[in-house]
């Protein structure tokens, strides 16, 4: 599994009180991550596109909305686990700006979500928590360590001044 899938399973689990599936094999294809949270009957189809090299744009929602989320097999398998019922299509990127997020939702009924919003949750979740003791989640622990991290430089950086 691909770190970043690693990490938005965590954040759905974490975050947003889902069960999850990740790396479904359908056929050639493979979905990256299903999640469902039982209490709000919320249910999640998630893929990645984290790449940090290059911008996004809409023309770029609509390939991965035919390629990811308009598959036959793809839409069969999810059937199969979901059932009947709606479901939210979400596409991870590194970053789109509100006009892209807003027109893939209108246009293609795509959510899509920055890695960046995802990254903050989780560093947050990992501060609010009294006492920690360490996660022994890899995903959470890395987390915490950077978060550390990050106070340990910004402080050293504030007490040079």
């Amino acid at each position: 599994m691909e770190p970043e899938v690693h990490i938005i399973e965590r954040y759905f689990q974490e975050i947003k009180n889902c069960l999850t599936m990740s790396n479904i094999k359908c056929g050639r294809n493979e979905i990256d991550l299903l999640a469902i949270n039982p209490r709000k009957n919320k249910r999640y189809h998630v893929e990645a596109s984290v790449h940090t090299t290059q911008s996004f744009a809409l023309k770029h929602v609509d390939s991965l909305r035919k390629k990811k989320f308009e598959v036959p097999i793809i839409k069969e398998k999810i059937h199969k686990i979901f059932g009947e019922g709606e479901y939210i299509r979400m596409l991870i990127v590194w970053y789109a700006d509100k006009n892209i997020r807003a027109a893939s939702k209108r246009k293609y009924h795509v959510e899509i979500l920055p890695m960046k919003t995802i990254l903050t949750s989780l560093i947050l979740r990992s501060m609010s928590r009294r006492n920690p003791k360490g996660s022994r989640d890899d995903i959470l622990r890395t987390v915490e360590l950077l978060n550390r991290g990050f106070k340990f430089v910004y402080r050293k950086r504030n007490n040079r001044r």
